[in-house]
């Protein structure tokens, strides 16, 4: 295949595409780098440094100098920072980020009959948006479904579990609880726990979402769910890591429980990793 990454120096975007290169596809990326990073930037693959939300998408041209005819499929993982706190603190970012560059990418498969993988979230859901994050998704597959119903693109609309793996953010004050927690062991500090650490999360190996992405660009339109069908409470999490640990404040817009439901998928996906082995390779 020949595709295009969107946020591919990002923590997904990183293993996709040094999956695709070992399955021998050609990779083109766009990052504006406001979190990705350089150092992710993978042999084989050409990176080009652009803002969707400021930019002109000049993909043609890309495709031209990446030595690509004709784009087969592009996902779209480009989006704001995936936090409930940064959602809540940057609200406008977050919405023009999510939804206008979900539009530009669609129009663009629109026009020259591309297929879209979109990278959406288990945080949306058929109810009520706990959140501004969520919120942004849920719009961003507003537009997704808008262009399946309308113009046929046949996009799929993948939502994560929580995902953990290498490449993970490793600094700042956005990172996922995985990584949070692997940093304070390796440094033997105790594990802060937000609120009383009953709330309950389904991990997911990231390449566990790279083999699931590439397998959903041959599928048909719709929405799809890449989890284990498990779910684990964070304090038994804290617990594989053998630390002490202290609590801290709940966080407004998050959820008590989040469990992938794996039957609502049109085809079969079973994971090959477990947060136990993560956790257990650390020690």
């Amino acid at each position: 295949m020949n595709c295009l990454v969107t946020g591919g120096a990002g923590f997904i975007g990183t293993n996709l595409i040094k999956k695709l290169l070992d399955d021998g596809h050609k990779v083109f990326s766009i990052d504006n780098y406001s979190t990705g990073r350089k150092e992710n930037e993978q042999d084989g693959c050409r990176y080009f440094n652009l803002d969707l939300q400021t930019s002109s998408l000049h993909i043609d041209e890309m495709c031209i100098v990446t030595g690509i005819d004709k784009l087969d499929v592009i996902f779209h993982l480009a989006a704001e920072v995936a936090s409930i706190d940064y959602s809540f603190e940057n609200p406008y970012e977050t919405l023009k980020t999510n939804i206008d560059g979900t539009m530009k990418i669609c129009d663009y498969a629109r026009k020259n009959d591309v297929r879209v993988v979109l990278a959406s979230s288990c945080a949306v859901t058929d109810g009520e948006d706990l959140n501004v994050y969520a919120y942004s998704k849920a719009k961003a597959e507003d537009i997704c479904n808008f262009y399946n119903h309308f113009f046929n693109l046949g996009i799929g609309i993948v939502r994560f579990a929580n995902v953990y793996g290498y490449n993970q953010r490793t600094e700042g004050p956005y990172r996922s609880v995985i990584s949070i927690f692997d940093e304070c062991y390796l440094n033997e500090e105790p594990l802060p726990i937000r609120g009383d650490g009953n709330q309950t999360r389904d991990f997911i190996d990231v390449r566990d979402i790279c083999r699931g992405l590439i397998k959903i660009s041959n599928e048909s339109s719709g929405t799809y769910r890449l989890g284990t069908g498990s779910s684990i409470s964070i304090n038994d999490i804290a617990e594989m890591y053998g630390l002490p640990t202290y609590n801290v404040p709940s966080r407004e817009g998050e959820s008590e429980v989040s469990q992938t439901d794996l039957s609502k998928n049109s085809f079969e996906f079973k994971t090959k990793h477990t947060i136990k082995e993560w956790i257990d390779n650390l020690k």
